[in-house]
């Protein structure tokens, strides 16, 4: 017997599952945004590296 149901959506499907802002989210937002998280994880880590050389 199911007492109880809940579905658990990120936004993330919820905004691709929308017919022409899915496409959108999905080829060009998510792509340009995980380029973009790995050049500033890049930048931050120089950025620690050279203020270690110094101290």
């Amino acid at each position: 017997m199911v007492h109880a149901h809940e579905e658990m959506w990120s936004l993330g499907d919820m905004i691709a599952a929308v017919p022409l802002v899915g496409r959108f989210y999905t080829n060009v937002f998510r792509k340009g945004f995980s380029h973009g998280f790995l050049a500033a994880s890049a930048l931050c880590r120089r950025m620690r590296g050279a203020s270690a050389t110094r101290g």
